[in-house]
């Protein structure tokens, strides 16, 4: 006889729950789902993770009784086999002619740690959601908890904001997803239909405070002047959010978080995006992954690692962004392959790993490091197979920048390098239009001819890609570089606005070789990559000459009576001199009014800091008085007042690029030896500018700060000044 209570269990219980005879239920187990030990012993095992309760018991674990229990061992997680997920397709079919909505939530006895008997307060949980809780682990009781067992005590749950739901009426760019997009079970709750209006307030970031206001996700940010809320908001592709290719990475997030970390590179990261005709890639990324035009999975991974600095880290720590194999249990990305690593591994003299070690743990640090491991991953079997090695090329760019802006300069020098090198038997460094010399030994290009005068552009911008990036390795040493301006000789990239078209010559008149490289500029060159190009090749030779003049005896006369001196010296005068008005400002006029371009402010401060390069032996206590020397206190004073002038404005300093931070780090080393100089002159014009040397110091040491809180090399920089 049953009495009503078991009746009532005995009718609401799913298919896998039974009753035994004295009213209890318990879950008829998949095949291998007991843990190892119980299968061992031949016992029943009740599947609760991560210890069974067999294994609780005393007398199971052997003669000790107050011995802790050792955490049960399980078989790996594997895909459904292709028989199942038909059955359960028919199931769902079935139900569906049957008039039952398809269920989108997997029972909460998927996971093989909730007991019916915990369906109460599952359900009461449901109805009264506590913010911030998650519903899936048992040791959870508030949020404090969640905090304590899944962020190291970290943030506290008051410093994390709701993620809004972009829409229409938005006035701000928001680089976070909105709750909607959130799986259903997640760290931000379950209630994810609700429209959430506030900001996101400040948090802690990389080691140091931080805030992201909301201004700082518009493209292009305006200055104070120009409204904020003219700017319209980047839009997620919605042709993405009802779409999940059976065949899509298990290493990459959910397809619509890579669309919109895609969107936010394209608008937040510098240099980079320059290589991609961007229509051509977003049409390439909504194409199946088993599609030969789709980007491969080294490149992507490569975009999302460079992108983190660029996302909230209360996002990066939701599961929206953690990859789809995930385990639904993890509240943490993940750090570890979710399958034994392939016996194919990363070739030696492409890859240098940086030890995860020396990160914080944090959200970004996660995220970052799983996508730059695994992009060289994906880089090795490209290189191994000879396949899509222009794209090869672009993700060991991306992934090199990922060290650049972490401040790694060993491993930034050898990936750029393997870059360069990787470039070379593509004769991606040699003009496309020049006729090949029937009497030379050189062995042909390994790449066929481009199909296309938008692919040859795109291959053309590729290698000032890389060419921008090899020569930010030599400015944080004075290495050599990996290859010499002669051994150049494409076309520069074509204006952005032509190249964007993709109709018209799409190929460029001017290369290293033109004796007027410096003093003319074509219309068709005449955008910021080009000159900023021209900018680092001066750059360059700056610090060159400054490599080699360092290896003999410093003099006044051995110093100004060198050709090399000369010559540079030359070239950043007819530069500077025959620079288009257009390019001596940061900012930009637009139909909404004035922007700030960030890669003209970097161009306009790396023309100022190759003077302040070249002149640093000039600042001595014998001569920091002369004109020449005077001359490089105008230069710093001018890096100085740019830097003031966009602190005025509502831009965002954190979305320059990454070399102002080098250029802060020039300017303020040669600030100091002022200082120096003036601390031990005993003239009253030394002690009245004394101060204000500190005071531009000291301004100077807060751009590097308020920069490193997304770049921590910038703080690098700061902590050797300081």
């Amino acid at each position: 006889k049953i009495d009503n209570e078991s009746a009532t269990l005995r009718v609401k219980a799913p298919l896998n729950v039974v009753m035994n005879e004295g009213g209890d239920p318990h879950r008829v187990l998949a095949r291998n789902a007991a843990c190892h030990q119980c299968r061992r012993r031949k016992l029943k095992c009740d599947a609760v993770r991560p210890t069974c309760g067999n294994c609780r018991k005393p007398r199971q674990r052997g003669p000790e009784k107050y011995e802790p229990p050792e955490t049960c061992t399980w078989d790996e997680t594997r895909d459904p086999s292709a028989r199942t997920l038909r059955k359960r397709e028919a199931k769902a079919a079935r139900g569906i002619s049957n008039g039952r909505p398809p269920s989108s939530n997997p029972p909460i006895w998927a996971n093989g740690s909730t007991s019916l008997t915990a369906l109460p307060m599952f359900q009461h949980q449901v109805l009264h959601p506590q913010p911030g809780v998650s519903m899936l682990d048992p040791r959870v009781q508030s949020d404090a908890d969640y905090y304590r067992l899944y962020n190291g005590g970290g943030m506290p749950p008051s410093m994390i904001a709701p993620i809004r739901q972009p829409s229409l009426s938005t006035d701000l760019l928001d680089t976070s997803l909105p709750s909607a997009h959130l799986p259903p079970f997640s760290p931000h709750g379950i209630t994810n239909n609700i429209h959430w209006s506030e900001p996101h307030p400040p948090v802690s970031h990389m080691g140091g405070p931080s805030s992201y206001p909301q201004h700082q996700f518009i493209a292009p940010t305006p200055i104070a002047t120009f409204p904020v809320h003219d700017t319209p908001p980047l839009q997620l592709n919605p042709s993405v959010s009802q779409i999940m290719y059976s065949d899509w990475p298990r290493d990459l997030p959910q397809p619509e978080t890579v669309h919109h970390m895609v969107e936010v590179f394209f608008a937040r990261v510098r240099v980079l995006p320059h290589m991609f005709h961007r229509p051509s890639f977003l049409a390439n990324l909504s194409l199946p992954p088993s599609n030969h035009e789709f980007p491969t999975l080294a490149l992507l991974h490569g975009i999302l690692a460079v992108t983190a600095p660029y996302i909230p880290p209360q996002s990066l720590a939701s599961r929206a962004y953690f990859p789809i194999g995930s385990s639904t249990e993890a509240y943490v990305h993940p750090e570890y392959d979710f399958t034994p690593r392939s016996a194919l591994l990363p070739a030696s003299s492409l890859v240098t790993f940086t030890p995860e070690s020396i990160g914080d743990g944090s959200p970004l640090h996660r995220f970052q490091m799983w996508h730059r491991r695994k992009s060289y991953e994906c880089l090795s079997q490209l290189v191994t197979n000879g396949v899509q090695l222009v794209q090869a090329v672009q993700a060991v760019l991306c992934a090199t920048w990922v060290d650049v802006k972490n401040g790694w300069w060993s491993d930034v020098w050898v990936e750029s390098g393997n870059a360069v090198r990787m470039s070379l038997p593509l004769h991606l460094n040699l003009s496309s239009s020049a006729m090949s010399d029937p009497l030379s030994h050189n062995i042909g290009a390994i790449l066929r001819e481009a199909s296309s005068e938008l692919e040859q552009a795109q291959r053309d911008r590729t290698w000032w890609v890389v060419y921008l990036t090899e020569r930010a390795a030599a400015t944080g040493s004075l290495w050599p570089n990996a290859i010499a301006d002669d051994d150049i000789t494409v076309e520069l990239p074509i204006a952005r606005h032509i190249f964007d078209s993709g109709v018209g010559e799409l190929v460029g008149v001017q290369t290293f070789q033109s004796p007027d490289f410096y003093s003319h500029h074509p219309p068709q060159h005449r955008d910021t990559l080009s000159m900023y190009i021209k900018v680092t090749r001066v750059m360059s030779d700056v610090l060159t000459f400054m490599r080699k003049y360092s290896r003999g005896l410093h003099t006044f006369q051995r110093f100004f009576s060198d050709p090399r001196f000369q010559q540079v010296f030359t070239d950043i005068g007819t530069l500077r001199s025959s620079m288009p008005e257009e390019f001596k400002t940061s900012t930009t006029n637009t139909p909404h009014g004035p922007v700030v371009d960030p890669d003209k402010y970097t161009m306009i401060d790396l023309l100022h800091c190759a003077l302040i390069t070249i002149g640093g032996p000039l600042i001595t206590h014998q001569s920091w008085m002369l004109p020449q020397a005077r001359h490089i206190l105008r230069e710093i004073r001018h890096v100085v007042s740019n830097y003031l002038e966009l602190a005025a404005t509502s831009y965002d300093i954190t979305q320059l690029s990454v070399h102002s931070s080098f250029i802060w780090f020039s300017a303020a080393r040669n600030l100091i030896r002022f200082i120096h100089c003036a601390a031990r002159s005993e003239s009253v014009q030394a002690q009245m500018e004394l101060p204000a040397f500190e005071a531009d110091l000291k301004q100077l040491l807060g751009a590097l700060n308020r920069l490193g809180e997304r770049f921590p090399v910038a703080l690098r920089y700061a902590k050797v000044l300081e």
